[in-house]
């Protein structure tokens, strides 16, 4: 009853995050038209104004890379899987979720093995995955706290670890945190690692973890490199 209470809830905010993208889309839109004009004119005006003119224009365009994001998230997921290249839906995962750790004062960074190839998997269901383990890590640490994401290739399998200094889990709870709902800190919103580990076994992947309390966890996703069939 408890999880479907919270598929629920999230149900709602992901129906209620899109239409505020939506929303903020519009005066967006006029507000960087309105900037691109001020730049036209930069040259007549002081450094401070140029300055600010160019400030003003990055952030917009940080506001609306993370505004089609969250939409591209949001969307309906489907069974279909075609072809995507892992680092792109960790890169969309990481853009998410970057304000979240901004706001805790946790970083995010990233190592990615720029010779993976493209695989065959539905990309929405992936990502659903990344966010939940990305939030997980950054609800676990404290102030200053990193969390670093890393893609590789082994032996046919592209992977994914997800690596936090956070509180770690304690020994009582690693048997169930597959098992319901999950958080190890009292505020967070538990995503769900049983739904995370659902969905990876339906791409015919795994998904493990190490932690030591206080110290942190990793949780490692394994993905079968799949091509498509005319590739075969």
């Amino acid at each position: 009853m408890q999880n479907q209470i919270q598929n629920n809830k999230l149900q709602i905010l992901g129906k209620l995050s899109a239409g505020l993208t939506h929303e903020i889309r519009n005066p967006l839109s006029a507000l960087r038209l309105n900037l691109d004009y001020l730049s036209i004119s930069a040259d007549e005006y002081g450094d401070e104004a140029r300055e600010a003119i160019r400030a003003s224009l990055e952030a917009v365009e940080r506001i609306s890379t993370m505004i089609e994001s969250v939409l591209e998230f949001s969307r309906k997921a489907t069974t279909e899987r075609s072809m995507h290249n892992l680092n792109d839906v960790i890169t969309t995962g990481v853009g998410i979720m970057s304000p979240a750790a901004a706001m805790r004062a946790v970083s995010i960074t990233c190592d990615l093995n720029k010779k993976l190839p493209d695989s065959q998997f539905n990309r929405n269901k992936v990502l659903q995955v990344l966010i939940n383990l990305l939030t997980n890590s950054i609800e676990a640490c404290d102030k200053g706290g990193k969390v670093k994401v890393k893609s590789s290739i082994d032996d046919g399998w592209l992977k994914i670890h997800v690596q936090d200094d956070g509180c770690g889990i304690e020994e009582c709870n690693k048997e169930k945190i597959f098992s319901d709902f999950y958080t190890n800190k009292r505020t967070g919103t538990g995503l769900g690692l049983s739904v995370s580990r659902s969905i990876i076994e339906e791409q015919g992947g795994t998904i493990t973890y190490k932690s030591s309390p206080q110290k942190g966890t990793t949780f490692y996703v394994s993905l079968p490199i799949k091509y498509n069939e005319e590739k075969n």
